[in-house]
């Protein structure tokens, strides 16, 4: 267990979840501001892709803070372990969205699930690296 407590744990999860969340807005601010601009997805066409990848971040996000609040507390000799099941659960996870989208909208509208959810993976790909890597320098000392 680290010094200082379960109180940071909680704490830097928190403010994890929060920035993400913070990040996540933003992406989708920008992004429907710049469809604005150059009248791009008034329609379904590109808006439900874009709902879809936040909401797909952001359940993610959620889901492994969750797990790593309880594995940093009670585990701690199992979050390596933790760090790849994460990384092949979130890749897993990103399959299953864009083989759902695909049934549901068929081959042809694909391009911008796949488009926009690449870009939230990658974003909330780099928030938990940041985050993991920092958390475990300070969880290890």
């Amino acid at each position: 267990m680290r010094t200082g407590g379960d109180n940071n744990i909680k704490n830097d999860a928190s403010r994890h979840v929060a920035l993400c969340m913070c990040v996540y807005v933003a992406l989708l601010c920008v992004a429907r501001c710049v469809m604005s601009l150059l009248h791009v997805g008034y329609g379904m066409s590109v808006g439900a892709p874009l709902i879809v990848a936040f909401l797909f971040a952001v359940v993610e996000t959620v889901l492994v803070i969750m797990l790593w609040l309880r594995t940093a507390t009670y585990h701690i000799d199992r979050l390596p372990n933790f760090h790849t099941a994460v990384t092949a659960s979130r890749m897993f996870a990103a399959l299953v969205v864009m083989f759902v989208a695909y049934l549901i909208v068929g081959r042809d509208a694909m391009l911008p699930y796949v488009g926009w959810l690449a870009l939230y993976y990658v974003v909330a790909l780099i928030l938990h690296s940041f985050f993991f890597s920092r958390e475990n320098g300070k969880l290890y000392k």
